[in-house]
């Protein structure tokens, strides 16, 4: 159970720790470059960390939830 813990206080640091400013980021480079212009190189590397960093802060939790399925903690539909 304390694992399950772990898990989902690890992707809140993920989240907050990257995640979010990543994504701040991104917004400020958008209000910057005009339609007309190429997107800047550097927005392209923060969503390749957004991918990667989302993905995982995403499968912490899931995991957790198919975890705890699996050992008999949530209950299966009948």
């Amino acid at each position: 159970m304390a694992w399950g813990y772990w898990q989902f206080i690890a992707s809140g640091i993920i989240w907050v720790v990257v995640l979010i400013p990543v994504q701040i980021r991104q917004a400020s480079i958008v209000r910057t470059f005009a339609a007309e212009k190429p997107i800047p190189a550097e927005y392209w590397r923060l969503g390749k960390i957004w991918y990667v960093f989302g993905t995982l802060a995403t499968l912490l939790p899931a995991s957790n939830i198919f975890w705890h399925w699996r050992m008999g903690c949530v209950p299966k539909a009948e």
